[in-house]
């Protein structure tokens, strides 16, 4: 696990917390009149401080800054927490992402917050706030996930390969077409003689003996004797 990694965990992180805050504030407009008093990040802050030391003296305008900040300050946290998460797997990014935030949703609200005394237990908050925190922690995770994967390509989930029948692959290699066609068919027609058939010249035929005259006639051939014609005249 690399600390670029962790960064860009916290990065993240701390970018998600905007929009679910919004999305906490809006949500909250619409819940009946008997629940809408202060959200759990408020609730929690004020009982972390608990008016001692140099939070003693803080107005309503100093808690809400408060509040701001330890709410991102969660948010990063746990941000770099979920770069820690192994990657991969079939599940894509923005549902890991809430997954994961539903996970801290369950060990906050129904885990270590009432363990520690800070608030009551999920079981015993009003449903509609119940909705509001999940929605909210719903939209964190979901824009967790797509932006560590837009920071870290490597978080995106890797494909498998697709498992191919023996059959199959008999039949791709038979619907392939062939990459070198000429040596193809140069090796289904066999060797060709080299040369134009146009300018190729056959060998000269050689004339009979009976033909031949003068030195080129062979001894007893069947050239015409002239000898005995000759003598008559002479």
């Amino acid at each position: 696990m690399s600390g670029a990694r962790l960064v860009k965990g916290a990065l993240a992180g701390c970018i998600a917390t905007g929009p679910m805050t919004v999305a906490m504030l809006l949500m909250h407009r619409f819940l009946p009149g008997e629940q809408q008093y202060a959200l759990p990040p408020m609730l929690i802050t004020r009982r972390l401080t608990g008016g001692k030391g140099p939070f003693a003296r803080l107005g309503t305008h100093e808690h809400k800054g408060l509040t701001f900040l330890t709410h991102f300050g969660f948010g990063t946290a746990f941000g770099a927490a979920y770069a820690l998460v192994p990657r991969g797997g079939p599940l894509p990014a923005p549902l890991r992402g809430i997954l994961f935030a539903l996970c801290i949703w369950t060990g906050s609200y129904l885990g270590w917050i009432p363990a520690a005394n800070i608030l009551p237990p999920a079981t015993r908050h009003p449903a509609g706030r119940n909705v509001l925190m999940i929605a909210a922690h719903i939209v964190w995770g979901a824009l967790l996930g797509i932006l560590l994967e837009r920071l870290d390509p490597d978080d995106a989930p890797r494909q498998e390969p697709d498992f191919v029948t023996p059959q199959e692959g008999r039949h791709y290699a038979a619907a392939r077409p062939t990459t070198e066609p000429a040596e193809a068919a140069r090796a289904a027609i066999g060797p060709v003689a080299t040369g134009s058939p146009a300018t190729a010249t056959a060998p000269a035929a050689e004339p009979p003996a009976g033909d031949r005259v003068g030195d080129d006639a062979p001894p007893g051939g069947g050239g015409q004797d002239l000898s005995g014609e000759q003598q008559a005249q002479g």
